[in-house]
């Protein structure tokens, strides 16, 4: 039970990140890397589900011959290398890569097809989804089938491997990590190959050698796969998604601000009051929603500059607290209109880094936060002026 739920663990990984790079290769169907991406984990995923143990019996069942199933797996492992290794040429230099990626192609497909005549020549009548390779290599045909299928994942893992070094070392950042990520799991194809290696090998010889586990080594080798696969791309996702309470809270804390500033200079808005309003609902739009928060209040605060006792500060609390006190003053004296600006921001000029965002959003909320405080301290105490007022005698 332990190994089915290993097989099917694997498998559904697989098939996540191959169904997760088929939406990409959806919005790009002409981007050669991505087809044998999606072509390479589809593959892979297919040999997967049927080194499921019941899934492969019912292959075996359904065509009629024992251990088709295992025939299947291994065809679809020199496609995955095949693809692979074209993933690969397309990274290091496309104008070579289609002339150089079809050798690699015919010679998978050449051992493929002398793997199959040499299967169809061997007696394999006993199910064998675990021990194919000790149980049967003792057979001329079966071991020359297991040492053409090793020689060409081993060429393949090798080829891979040192290209993914050089490909990582290119690179920076997550794509870096995700070409070292790959060259891992070569690293461990490998040594899969070389375990196999060894149990037909011994039975070659006539000393039928114990079949390896090789179960945790596969799914270490699918982790390392769907990692390299799927990190550049959600890795920026789970951090904006983990940004967004954060985010959510600054838009929140700006916003008395922003709509004293766009009172005052409505024409700085780049949107409709009410269209902003609405953006922070979607956790997808919170981070375009703050930015352009932030950018309008900035180009508003560039208006009104000529209105303002202070420039703009740079930071601090004392910073802050000059900045909210001149902003008060400046819109208190029902300054309505402001001169014309130029806006020097657009929808193309994305901040330099999410760091730059949150730091000036996280600056505007404690100006706003101040802002907010002061409003409230002049309310009271007009309230409290107009109470005493009342209270004298002959304002009955």
């Amino acid at each position: 039970m332990g190994e089915v739920a290993v097989d099917v663990a694997a498998a559904v990984l697989v098939t996540a990140a191959g169904c997760y790079k088929a939406v990409h290769l959806a919005r790009n169907p002409g981007n050669p890397t991505l087809r044998a991406l999606v072509l390479g984990a589809g593959l892979l995923a297919l040999g997967m589900w049927l080194g499921v143990a019941w899934l492969y019996a019912a292959f075996d069942e359904l065509v009629g011959v024992a251990n088709a199933a295992r025939l299947a797996r291994h065809l679809c492992a020199l496609g995955v290398a095949a693809a692979s290794q074209s993933l690969f040429l397309w990274l290091a230099d496309p104008s070579s890569a289609a002339r150089r990626a079809r050798r690699r192609v015919a010679c998978c497909v050449g051992a493929g097809i002398g793997m199959a005549v040499l299967f169809t020549q061997a007696r394999v009548p006993v199910e064998a989804p675990r021990d194919f390779a000790a149980r049967y290599a003792d057979q001329p045909q079966i071991a020359a089938y297991m040492l053409l299928y090793l020689a060409v994942l081993g060429f393949a893992a090798v080829d891979q491997f040192c290209a993914a070094v050089r490909f990582a070392r290119r690179c920076s950042g997550l794509v870096q990590v995700s070409g070292y990520l790959f060259a891992g799991a070569f690293a461990a194809g490998g040594c899969y190959v070389a375990a196999t290696a060894s149990v037909v090998v011994a039975g070659v010889r006539g000393a039928r050698a114990a079949s390896y586990d090789t179960a945790p080594l596969l799914l270490l080798i699918m982790v390392l796969l769907v990692g390299a696969v799927v990190l550049p791309s959600v890795w920026p996702r789970l951090a904006t998604a983990a940004r967004a309470p954060l985010r959510r809270r600054l838009y929140r804390r700006i916003g008395p601000l922003w709509r004293a500033l766009h009172a005052a200079a409505p024409h700085m808005t780049m949107r409709p009051a009410s269209q902003a309003a609405t953006d922070h609902a979607a956790l997808g739009h919170i981070r375009d929603a703050l930015y352009w928060r932030v950018i309008e209040c900035h180009d508003a605060l560039r208006a009104l500059r000529p209105l303002l006792a202070v420039a703009t500060p740079q930071g601090g609390a004392d910073g802050v607290k000059a900045l909210a006190a001149s902003i008060y003053r400046a819109l208190s004296n029902d300054h309505t209109t402001a001169p014309p600006a130029v806006l020097t921001s657009s929808a193309q000029d994305v901040d330099g880094g999410v760091a730059c965002l949150d730091a000036d959003a996280r600056h505007l909320a404690d100006v706003s936060d101040v802002y907010t405080a002061l409003r409230l301290a002049a309310e009271l105490t007009d309230c409290g002026a107009d109470l005493q007022s009342r209270r004298e005698p002959g304002n009955d």
